[in-house]
């Protein structure tokens, strides 16, 4: 396992094997007699799925620095090392890295993760200077394989919400975690392939980063969803935000949150078909629609009739 062969050796390893019943759990005690490195072993007696599962060895965890991995992963030897330096800065409250893609043979598949994610310099830079939330509140940003964050946000992450759930989840646990360290503290970037992260199509996610044919044109019931969708993720995010509020959040951050949040409030209730006119000027006078939108293009869009905008296929 390349966890055992890091130049800076794990403090502990937490493993929880959702009911599998293909002799694993025969597999991780062996390991536990042999390993290094102190290991908690968990086993659910019946398959609770991801977010339970992650839940679990989440709660288990004793470490400063909690760090995922997933089992079919390989790990660059300095990773660890590199996650500690990182953490060296006070500020940092999660980290990730870039990967290299294998198959589920461990051949190279020539493409990185964050290539996969369109996760480009100017989406970095953004993010290692503390901008980057709508990114993150997209959700398709900071892969669990390559993260690491301190344990302090599990008082603030868990438990998970029940949304995480499902074919079509908000978030996954990783998106999650990365939206509330950011809001925090800051995220650190690591363009180095730290991982080789294999995809296969087993995934328990589903989520492969395999290259797939782009999305064509949405219509405007797509985009109507869509943009429900999101009034979804960001009401989670701000829900969790509120109920702690001993929390010492990012003020600057909290407070494009909350003119996201009503940006998109505004938006939904246009698109229920209330009146619209009002409410678009009024977001143009606060610079909404040029800071979340396309300017005055989105601004267009939604000041037109109900009846037009269903007969149209783009904003």
């Amino acid at each position: 396992m390349s966890i055992f062969d890091q130049t800076r050796p794990p403090y502990e390893i937490v493993i929880s094997d959702d009911g599998s019943t293909d002799g694993t759990w025969r597999a991780l005690e062996r390991l536990a007699l042999e390993s290094p490195v102190a290991m908690r072993l968990l086993r659910n007696k019946r398959n609770m799925g991801l977010r339970l599962n992650v839940e679990q060895a989440l709660s288990a965890s004793t470490g400063d620095i909690i760090v995922l991995a997933d089992q079919d992963d390989i790990w660059a030897p300095t990773k660890l090392e590199a996650i500690a330096a990182s953490f060296e800065d006070p500020r940092v409250d999660a980290w990730f890295s870039d990967a290299e893609l294998i198959d589920g043979e461990g051949r190279p598949l020539g493409r990185r993760a964050w290539e996969a994610t369109a996760f480009n310099s100017s989406d970095q830079e953004a993010l290692a200077k503390g901008g980057g939330l709508r990114r993150l509140l997209y959700g398709w940003t900071v892969t669990g394989a390559t993260m690491a964050f301190r344990s302090h946000l599990l008082d603030v992450a868990l438990p998970l919400p029940d949304s995480l759930d499902g074919a079509e989840p908000l978030y996954l646990h990783d998106g999650w975690i990365a939206v509330l360290a950011h809001l925090d503290g800051a995220i650190a970037v690591n363009p180095s392939k730290l991982v080789k992260y294999r995809q296969h199509p087993t995934q328990v996610t589903g989520m492969s980063m395999v290259e797939t044919a782009p999305p064509g044109r949405a219509t405007s019931r797509e985009r109507q969803a869509e943009l429900a969708r999101e009034m979804r993720r960001v009401r989670l995010v701000t829900r969790r935000v509120r109920a702690h509020p001993e929390r010492a959040w990012d003020a600057r951050k909290l407070q494009e949150l909350f003119a996201l949040e009503g940006f998109l409030e505004t938006r939904s209730s246009i698109a229920a078909g209330e009146r619209a006119v009002g409410k678009v000027l009024a977001e143009l006078s606060r610079g909404n629609y040029h800071r979340y939108g396309r300017g005055l293009r989105t601004a267009l869009w939604d000041a037109l009739p109900p009846r037009l905008r269903s007969l149209a296929r783009n904003d």
